[in-house]
């Protein structure tokens, strides 16, 4: 069909006897014979029932303006800005950036980087020009997207889209091209790798000056299963939020997937009212096959002995056939675990070791489970020794992360860069080992604080969450023995320098060398901190 016959008669197909123009629909609402219609368009909205959502004659020109440029389907928004904004709004959070050419429009410029600064979007300006090792270095972790024009609005000129698709789609990210100016009478992006397609419709699709429009078309060929944007089929809620809330979202369709997860964190059913816990009930006898749920309990302490609302609450899950792992155990139980295990294996294991292990591996019964295993293989039998546990035991990144900082301020140059050769041995990412690190030294600083302002070292558990992880301050208490104040400020100084360099590296050996660059500079602290 030619694009001018597009132009005409895409968008709305007339039934016998209908107008042959598609009409105009001014109704707000849309009239239904029963309740029961309704509640099921509002949990799969398959026809208009509100003009918020859709409207008959919206849909036609989305249909039409989806078939001009090739894609499976559009949506209209109220200005070209608008189709800017949520084409970046819907693939990008506060913390998020994008790539953006620099030779766009000036009021998406001033969209893209002044306003969405402000929401913790970051816009990476780049040349449209630069080759494609320049442009690959612009990318990093958390970049989601990348934005260019067909034909800039003054400047005209003419924006390569296939280069830029191959970048983008090599980094796993979507182009959005903005083909306003060109139209698809003139470029279908899509033919040419793009993946969204905005216009403002303000211009030549209206074509007279009469109205202020958008429009957002997806090519439907991105692959958004791809592992980037986990949120688009993975929604979390925290212990607080409402049943409903999660039930809307347990119900909900997987976007472009067989499946989507939903998490809740700490659901703590004994604060809730009889009320709360029939809703969930009802949820739980209502899932969907397209949804996982998953309730875990990181920080709760739980005993069904003492708790009718919890024995009720496991026993309806058993009931109905959810999965039930092993509630979290103290560090005690734990011990007495991964005795028990060894023991199965004709292995003595004395507590002090098992205390070991467990604080190497953390409360995680199937990885104390395959570590005790393969010890006890490793072992042949017999009571284990610390040196076969320290040769086999594989230690979780934290663990590995606090030994590393309490290396870092002892002084001890070998056993720290050991570990970092350790951690990247496992392949753990630089920027996650960093993370961990900061946060070792955030606790620090914190302990140091309330000891310096005369509270004890868990004075921070008043106003940080370390529910079950309080720990982490006896670690900190332990190793800030030599480092002033001063001395750890100096310290989160240089890891946020480290941050930073990271993130604007080129690549792997650059970040391994930032991270050898920071322990030179930390070990620098401490040693001046232990001849002080």
């Amino acid at each position: 069909m030619q694009i001018e016959t597009k132009c005409l008669h895409e968008g709305y197909k007339p039934e016998n006897g209908g107008p042959g123009v598609m009409p105009i629909v001014q109704s707000t609402t849309y009239r239904f014979d029963s309740t029961a219609k309704i509640a099921s368009l509002f949990d799969m909205p398959t026809e208009c029932i509100y003009s918020r959502f859709a409207n008959p004659t919206c849909d036609a020109v989305e249909k039409k303006i989806a078939a001009l440029e090739g894609g499976v389907g559009a949506m209209l928004t109220t200005s070209g800005q608008a189709a800017s904004l949520l084409s970046i709004l819907n693939l990008c959070s506060a913390g998020d950036s994008f790539i953006a050419v620099s030779t766009i429009y000036g009021g998406t410029i001033n969209l893209f980087g002044v306003t969405l600064k402000k929401l913790g979007i970051e816009c990476i300006w780049a040349d449209a020009e630069a080759d494609e090792e320049e442009i690959q270095k612009l990318f990093k972790p958390n970049t989601k997207a990348v934005f260019g024009e067909t034909l800039a609005n003054p400047a005209l000129t003419v924006f390569d889209i296939e280069k830029w698709a191959n970048i983008a789609h090599r980094n796993n990210v979507p182009l959005i091209v903005d083909n306003t100016f060109a139209t698809p009478v003139l470029c279908r992006p899509f033919e040419w790798g793009a993946d969204i397609v905005i216009h403002s419709t303000t211009k030549y699709m209206d074509g007279h000056a009469t109205q202020v429009g958008g429009v957002i078309v997806d090519s439907g060929k991105f692959d958004w299963t791809n592992g980037n944007f986990p949120e688009f089929n993975f929604q979390e809620f925290p212990h607080d939020a409402p049943v409903d809330s999660i039930a809307d979202a347990v119900v909900a369709m997987p976007f472009m997937a067989e499946r989507k997860c939903v998490t809740v964190s700490d659901l703590n059913v004994e604060a809730m009212n009889t009320a709360e816990l029939d809703k969930l009930y009802e949820l739980l006898d209502t899932i969907p096959e397209t949804t996982v749920l998953i309730l875990y309990l990181p920080t709760l302490e739980i005993d069904p002995k003492k708790s009718a609302k919890w024995r009720t609450f496991l026993k309806k899950l058993d009931t109905r056939g959810f999965s039930l792992p092993s509630l979290r155990l103290k560090d005690n139980e734990l011990e007495k675990y991964v005795c028990r295990e060894a023991e199965k294996a004709n292995c003595l294991l004395s507590r002090k070791l098992a205390e070991r292990i467990v604080q190497y591996v953390g409360n995680d019964l199937n990885a104390l489970t395959n570590e005790v295993t393969k010890l006890c293989a490793f072992a042949g039998g017999g009571e284990i020794t610390a040196e076969q546990v320290e040769k086999t035991v594989t230690k979780n990144m934290e663990t590995t992360v606090f030994l590393l900082s309490n290396a870092l301020v002892r002084g001890d140059y070998s056993k720290a860069y050991a570990l970092l050769d350790l951690l990247m041995a496992q392949r753990e990412e630089p920027y996650t080992i960093l993370a961990v690190l900061s946060s070792a030294y955030i606790d620090m600083y914190r302990v140091r604080a309330a000891i310096e302002s005369g509270k004890t070292s868990m004075a921070p558990t008043e106003y940080g969450d370390y529910r079950g992880r309080d720990f982490r301050l006896k670690y900190a208490e332990r190793d800030v023995r030599d480092l002033s104040i001063e001395m750890l400020r100096e310290c989160l100084s240089l890891l946020l320098n480290c941050d930073l360099s990271i993130k604007l590296s080129g690549g792997e050996n650059m970040d391994r060398i930032a991270l050898e660059k920071l322990f030179a500079q930390l070990l620098y602290v401490a040693h001046r901190g232990s001849v002080a």
